[in-house]
């Protein structure tokens, strides 16, 4: 059974995410439009920027964290660790 977030929750998890793309580079945000709206792999984004793959992956992990710690530092993610312990709990029983 799936529950519906609040949508006062998703909207502000969306701003918090907003946040964080605001704080990156064009290049960055380049690179993460290339993989995740484009499909292209590294090996492709790292051609049409001219630059080596392992920049690419780094970019795109980088960014990853980073908007992960900006969701955790406001609480965003706490429920997640709450479902997982209640999940381990009913595995358990």
């Amino acid at each position: 059974m799936s529950r519906a977030l609040p949508a006062a929750s998703v909207t502000a998890g969306r701003r918090r995410l907003a946040g964080a793309l605001a704080r990156t580079t064009l290049r960055e945000r380049l690179v993460l439009a290339l993989l995740l709206v484009e499909h292209l792999t590294p090996a492709e984004v790292a051609r049409a920027l001219e630059c080596p793959v392992a920049e690419v992956e780094r970019t795109y992990w980088m960014l990853i964290a980073g908007a992960r710690a900006a969701m955790r530092r406001r609480g965003a993610l706490r429920g997640s660790s709450a479902i997982a312990r209640a999940a381990a709990l009913r595995r358990a029983a």
